[in-house]
């Protein structure tokens, strides 16, 4: 019979990595992703060796440490000047602006009130959670309300793992492990 470390070594890896082998390739997901002001930074990817409890929360202190060290890095890299637009078809006037001027008020008004509209078609875009993945699927048909939209939640996914985990445990592990894996109940309902 395994023991406790073998029974949740590949599973811990599982839930760090997207590789179903075990392997974690950092270099090459980097290059799958692309992260525009973080591209160039460097930091480590925690990956831990137990699969316990224990062991996901050193990972979890080591990936602050290292998201820290990102944005240390991303900073210094960030370019003087504006952070936004001046595209007043997506970017909201400065409010000096809407109280002094008529232009700059409907401009306000006709932005909050008709929002952003998209074009027609569908898109996915995701962004890195701090539980994993959050991603959303739209499909639009041009107008102001999405004709469908699908939310694909980080916790949604790391949930699947916990009856495999939980097994031959008491029930006062499954605290713990709920705990140790971040779970948001309020994305489980799907």
């Amino acid at each position: 019979m395994p023991t406790r470390a073998e029974q949740f070594a590949g599973l811990s890896v599982a839930l760090v990595t997207p590789f179903g082998d075990g392997q974690l390739d950092v270099e090459a997901l980097k290059r799958q992703v692309e992260f525009q002001i973080a591209a160039g930074t460097t930091c480590l990817c925690p990956v831990g060796t137990t699969g316990d409890c224990f062991d996901r929360y050193l990972v979890r202190m080591e990936e602050i440490l290292q998201s820290l060290r990102i944005i240390e890095q991303a900073l210094a890299k960030l370019p003087k000047g504006p952070v936004i637009t001046d595209d007043r078809k997506v970017a909201l006037p400065p409010k000096s602006e809407v109280y002094s001027n008529i232009e700059s008020l409907m401009n306000h008004f006709k932005l909050v009130y008709d929002g952003i509209l998209p074009p027609q078609g569908e898109v996915y875009g995701y962004t890195e959670g701090a539980n994993g993945e959050l991603g959303f699927y739209v499909v639009s048909d041009g107008s102001k309300h999405p004709w469908r939209v699908k939310v694909r939640p980080p916790c949604y996914n790391i949930y699947q793992a916990f009856p495999h985990m939980i097994k031959g445990l008491m029930i006062a592990d499954a605290v713990a492990i709920i705990g140790g894996l971040n779970v948001i109940a309020g994305e489980l309902d799907r």
